[in-house]
């Protein structure tokens, strides 16, 4: 991962334009990961204005299975390990292999 090639990993989606959206990284340390999502400038300015002065934190659910992950103790994992978090219009898949993604 390096920060400075961020929009080369997201123009693998398409549609997604530096102009138009905002990028956003969590890092999950013990995975040695970084989880790299967007989202539309037009839908923040909108959670702006509807929840004004609240702190706002921006997640994604990819984000969400891999810090579950990270909370499985280490030793409990077997040594090749594949999570899997289903949506009706998406599949993410999460291969471990002695602690590494």
């Amino acid at each position: 991962y390096e920060e400075s090639k961020v929009w080369n990993y997201l123009s693998l989606n398409a549609g997604t334009n530096p102009v138009d959206f905002q990028v956003f990284g969590h890092q999950v340390d013990r995975l040695q990961t970084v989880g790299v999502f967007a989202v539309e400038k037009v839908l923040m300015q909108w959670l702006v204005e509807s929840y004004p002065g609240k702190k706002l934190t921006y997640s994604h659910q990819t984000m969400a299975l891999l810090d579950s992950i990270d909370k499985v103790d280490a030793k409990t994992i077997s040594p090749n390990t594949l999570y899997l978090s289903l949506s009706n219009r998406s599949v993410t898949v999460v291969a471990l292999e002695k602690s590494n993604v």
